[in-house]
């Protein structure tokens, strides 16, 4: 599952999306931009950390994306 949000234009994903992200199960979301998202990934990251059962899962998303 991937998480977006479109309305008029896609979304620049930030810290107040994170409660959407975690609770849909994954730890994937699309639209994070330097500089409006750090807060985000820093929390992605830590949950992530926090739940090493999505550590797999995750490390495979980073791997198509390229940045693992």
């Amino acid at each position: 599952m991937t998480y977006f949000n479109y309305g008029k234009k896609i979304k620049i994903l930030d810290e107040d999306d994170y409660e959407a992200i975690t609770g849909s199960g994954r730890p994937f979301a699309r639209k994070l931009e330097n500089g409006v998202s750090d807060k985000l990934r820093l929390r992605l990251d830590q949950y992530r950390r926090g739940d090493s059962s999505m550590e797999k899962e995750f490390r495979f998303y980073l791997s198509l994306s390229g940045e693992a």
